[in-house]
């Protein structure tokens, strides 16, 4: 994971922690009690409009995708700064309301994008690039050209291994009117694949009796991704515009066209996607 990501979560995480604990508080000692307390020990409206922004700027951070979040951020700081004129703030913390301004603006700062942050696709269809097969031959993916693909991230130990056998039964039932299944084995989930690729074609064929096109072991995040993951990825983001793979046997349909149509995630099985499988077999 990205290293800022994961320092957002855990910022987070520890924010929402208090609000929840504050929130009990409450619960046991009354809302007057609690803002008393707070007071008395220190804790006055300021700070808990600090844990609201940490939050919500966190939140933004995660959850919403790069191209929007300064306009996110923007509301953000608008809707607080409206809070805080209705908040009675005591004298000696009516004083940091412009410490507490800059905090969100430097925030903001942070997550701000440029205008040019939707970058463009790094190909416009999947018949640009190549790719290295088990046995370490690069072919064009062109060769898939007017075919439908569903590409797949796999793994030899993973919890959804067993989606090979789901895997193979579409390929022998959707071949002959132009489906192609190709695995591509990944080592990033957990170490779940860490066998060469004589090991991964072995283990393929004695298990699941793999007939389909599989391919050599890449990285389908980071840096040194896969040219074909960063176009999959780019042009089908997962929940909230988030773009990373996120387990092994996340799957991908491809049209005839070579455009992406669909995501699926790793728990999906393979039977579940004969509807759109049909769909654009048939277009």
């Amino acid at each position: 994971m990205d290293p800022r990501k994961l320092i957002g979560t855990w910022v987070l995480t520890v924010l929402l922690a208090a609000t929840f604990a504050m929130a009990g508080f409450a619960k046991l000692s009354g809302v007057e009690q609690m803002v008393h307390e707070f007071h008395r020990f220190g804790y006055p409206d300021w700070f808990r409009l600090l844990i609201g922004a940490g939050e919500m700027f966190s939140a933004v951070f995660l959850f919403v995708p790069r191209a929007a979040r300064l306009g996110a951020g923007l509301l953000i700081v608008i809707m607080l700064g409206a809070i805080s004129t209705h908040l009675r703030f005591e004298e000696y913390s009516a004083a940091l309301a412009p410490v507490i301004l800059g905090v969100m603006l430097a925030v903001l700062f942070v997550l701000r994008q440029p205008a040019n942050a939707i970058k463009k696709l790094p190909t416009t269809d999947v018949y640009k690039l190549t790719a290295k097969l088990l046995d370490g031959k690069e072919i064009d993916l062109a060769q898939y050209k007017g075919e439908v693909l569903l590409v797949v991230n796999t793994a030899s130990q993973c919890g959804f291994t067993g989606q090979y056998q789901g895997l193979e039964k579409l390929h022998k039932q959707f071949a002959d009117k132009g489906l192609r299944v190709v695995g591509f084995p990944c080592n990033q989930f957990g170490k779940q694949e860490h066998g060469d690729s004589s090991e991964i074609g072995a283990f393929c064929q004695k298990n699941y009796g793999v007939g389909f096109q599989m391919f050599e072991k890449i990285d389908v995040n980071g840096n040194n991704a896969h040219p074909l993951y960063k176009y999959l990825t780019s042009a089908a983001p997962g929940i909230f515009g988030t773009k990373n793979i996120k387990w092994n046997f996340t799957k991908f349909l491809v049209g005839r066209d070579g455009k992406v149509f669909k995501r699926y995630a790793p728990n999906l099985e393979p039977k579940d996607l004969v509807g759109d499988i049909e769909a654009l077999l048939k277009a």
